[in-house]
């Protein structure tokens, strides 16, 4: 039997099993079938070489998994692009963050600690309203 019979005879054995193990490393399928494809092609580099095969690619499997979640992009969540500047609070009010109402206490712009942000207080007169 050459390499390629045997390493076939392997796959139909095990990929089920190895998608559901990938599944629930990952929690999603495609995710999954793609981590297990790769293992699956790391193993048939090493088919000689490879005394445990199952081991081996259960390993790889985990392995491409944390690496493709410590992807940055990965990480990244899309969000709804909005250009209004008031967020409306539980009340159905909003708030407001123009510059009428609160002014900017600046830092200095080459302190690099801070990287030259300020922080938003109310003016006096919104602030004598409130008390």
């Amino acid at each position: 039997m050459n390499i390629d019979d045997e390493f076939d005879r392997f796959v139909r054995e095990h990929f089920v099993t190895l998608c559901r193990t990938g599944y629930l490393l990952c929690g999603d399928r495609q995710r999954a079938e793609d981590a297990v494809q790769d293992a699956l092609l790391r193993l048939h580099r090493r088919w000689r070489r490879v005394d445990n095969r199952l081991a081996y690619v259960r390993r790889a499997l985990v392995t491409i998994v944390v690496d493709q979640a410590r992807r940055p992009w990965r990480r990244e969540v899309p969000t709804e692009i909005t250009h209004d500047r008031r967020a409306a609070d539980a009340s159905g009010t909003a708030d407001d963050w123009s510059s009428e109402k609160f002014h900017i206490v600046g830092v200095d712009e080459h302190d690099d600690d801070l990287g030259g942000g300020g922080i938003a207080i109310p003016r006096a007169s919104e602030a004598d309203e409130d008390s």
